[in-house]
């Protein structure tokens, strides 16, 4: 029974790759997320093991660490959501700071309330399968019903076979800025 309490950690830390992954079917094989499944789930599993020693609780310490997870993968989205209701912006750190008191306080509220955690856990665990089960039913679909699309869109790269792989790269972008480029950033969501 030790997988249903950490079920949702697992599924929180695979769910950007398999995100990622499900945005470009068409473009990538599941082998090149291979490492960032691994590199996310051994953080994940890691950070989950850490927080069991030090709470002596594997359902508290799943939900501690999930709920960490969440906030890493959106903190961006956060941050926005946040300084739109508040109509001010925050400064270089001044929401990394925010976030990591808010964290904490969050960790220290799961610890003490210890023994009603398994409705939590049991929301956590249901939210991660729909979330994963959206994915891998987009993925199914689409491979089953594009078999052979992938190798003919291989095919007909004109340069080759050698290059062939960066005609069809995956959409996917980073904008890293820094707090002295003076950039003023907007995303729509």
């Amino acid at each position: 029974m030790l997988f249903g309490k950490i079920f949702h950690t697992v599924s929180f830390a695979l769910f950007p790759a398999m995100v990622l992954y499900s945005n470009n079917l068409d473009r990538i094989d599941f082998s090149e997320i291979i490492f960032p499944l691994v590199a996310s789930l051994s953080v994940a599993l890691t950070l989950l093991w850490i927080a069991s020693n030090f709470i002596k609780s594997v359902e508290a310490s799943a939900i501690i660490v999930t709920i960490w997870l969440a906030v890493f993968y959106n903190f961006f989205a956060i941050q926005l959501i946040i300084e739109a209701f508040t109509h001010t912006e925050f400064v270089e750190n001044q929401f990394v700071f925010i976030s990591l008191i808010f964290l904490v306080i969050i960790s220290i509220a799961v610890i003490r309330w210890i023994k009603f955690l398994a409705p939590v856990n049991l929301f956590l665990n249901v939210l991660s399968s729909c979330l994963l089960a959206f994915i891998l039913i987009r993925v199914c679909v689409f491979k089953l019903s594009n078999s052979d699309l992938a190798e003919v869109k291989l095919s007909a790269c004109p340069f080759g076979s050698q290059i062939s792989r960066a005609c069809h790269l995956p959409d996917v972008y980073y904008i890293v800025t820094d707090s002295y480029s003076g950039i003023k950033r907007k995303i729509w969501i």
